[in-house]
């Protein structure tokens, strides 16, 4: 049984990791600008 649920959870992991890194791709390539934009007006 424990090997199973470790070998799920390592799955699981994984897998939550790539979407993780693919989501933050995507949104770093999409709203990079505007992103900056307001970093520039928050440190003023």
């Amino acid at each position: 049984m424990m090997r199973m649920v470790m070998e799920v959870v390592m799955v699981l992991g994984i897998v939550g990791l790539m979407v993780f890194l693919i989501r933050v791709s995507k949104t770093e390539s999409n709203a990079e600008t505007p992103l900056q934009d307001h970093d520039e007006e928050s440190d003023r």
